[in-house]
C-alpha cells in the first residue's frame, strides 16, 4: 500500500498502535485543495483493513506536508489541523521544516518516547521504610527482617519468630 488512492503521492506506515499516512505536496495550494480526498481515501484504508474495535482504527494520522512557504495561510493550516473529525492531522509547510529537528518536532506526537538515562531508575521504596517506621517506634531489625522476607516470598510471621529466636540465642 504505497499510493493512499491514484494521483495521492501518500505512503502508509504503521505500528502496533496507529496507522500514518504520509502526503507531501509541491505547493501549499495544492495541499489546500487535495488533503479532503487523502483523507477520504486514508480512511477508507483504515476502514476495510482494521476491524471497528481495533486500536488502529481510531489512532491514524495524516501527516500533510509541502515545502511551499505558507506566508498567510497559517489560518487554513490551524483549519486542518483541528479538524479532528475523521483523523488526526499533523500540518507542516516549508516555513515550519529548516532543519531535520523540525521534522522531529512535528512528528512528536508519533515518536516513542525517549527516556533520559537514569529516568526508570526509582529509589528503592521499601529502603525509606526503616528509618521513618523507627521514628514512629517500630523497630528497623524487624521491618529490615520484613522486607528481607517479602522479597523473598517468604512467610511474614516465619520471619518475625526466626528474627526473635535469634535474638533469644
Amino acid at each position: 500500500m504505497n499510493a493512499v488512492s491514484d494521483g495521492d503521492p501518500g505512503r502508509l506506515f504503521e505500528d502496533p498502535y496507529s496507522v500514518v499516512c504520509l502526503v507531501i505536496y509541491d505547493t501549499w495550494g495544492d495541499l489546500i485543495d487535495q488533503w479532503p480526498r487523502a483523507q477520504d481515501s486514508f480512511v477508507d484504508i483504515i476502514s476495510n483493513y482494521w476491524r471497528r474495535g481495533e486500536p488502529k482504527t481510531w489512532d491514524g494520522y495524516l501527516v500533510l506536508i509541502t515545502t511551499d512557504e505558507a506566508r498567510d495561510r497559517y489560518e487554513q493550516g490551524d483549519r486542518i489541523r483541528y479538524d479532528t473529525t475523521r483523523a488526526r492531522k499533523l500540518v507542516a509547510s516549508g516555513e515550519d521544516i529548516r532543519a531535520i529537528s523540525d521534522i522531529e518536532r512535528l512528528l512528536s506526537p508519533l515518536l516513542p518516547l525517549e527516556m533520559t538515562p537514569g529516568a526508570n531508575q526509582h529509589p528503592d521504596v521499601m529502603l525509606l521504610l526503616p528509618p521513618v517506621l523507627a521514628a514512629a517506634g517500630v523497630d528497623e531489625d524487624v521491618v529490615r527482617t520484613l522486607i528481607d522476607a517479602f522479597r523473598n516470598d517468604e512467610p511474614l510471621l516465619e520471619a518475625i519468630h526466626a528474627l526473635r529466636d535469634d535474638a533469644n540465642s
